[in-house]
Order: C-alpha cells, then structure tokens, then sequence
C-alpha cells in the first residue's frame, strides 16, 4: 500500500473514533447526563488495564511490515502449520 493510502486509513480510522465519542456524548445526554468534550474524550482510557503496552508494541509490528522480515515470518508460520511455501517472495511495492 501507498504512503497516500496508509494516511487515509488513518484518517477515517481517527474520525470514525471522534464520531463514536460524539454518538456518546448525544447518547449520554439525552438520558440527562451531559458530558463536556473534554470529559468524553477520557471515557475511552479509564479502564482497568493501560494502553501504554500498544506504543512499546508499535514499533516491533512496523518492523514487522518489512517485507524480508515478513517473508521469514511467513516462512515459519507456513511451516509450522505444514504448509507449502510462498510461490513468489513478498517484495516492497513502491
């Protein structure tokens, strides 16, 4: 995928989230419990768990995206499953 393609992703993911804490909010009021911004915009992070583990994460998945290291990554998992290789490597389109 394109850098083009990969930002608009992005985008409409980021929307798609600003648009669910909208729907919220709305929701919220309208059973008489209105909610600033501010404060609808933590609902998402005041869980039990922290969400810390997915930014140590992010740079070994974007590692991952590599197509060498997605190649061997391939490569063991399709053997391990007993399956037959790649026909083709997967190779870097751009």
């Amino acid at each position: 995928m394109g850098p083009l393609t990969v930002a608009l992703a992005l985008i409409s993911v980021l929307l798609g989230a600003l648009m669910s804490m909208q729907v919220w909010r709305a929701l919220l009021a309208s059973l008489g419990s209105p909610l600033p911004v501010p404060g609808t915009a933590r609902i998402p992070f005041t869980g039990t768990s922290s969400y810390l583990w997915a930014f140590a994460v992010t740079p070994v998945l974007l590692a991952c995206l590599h197509p060498r290291v997605l190649n061997k990554l391939m490569s063991r998992l399709l053997g391990l499953a007993r399956q037959p290789p790649l026909e083709h490597s997967l190779r870097r389109v751009m």
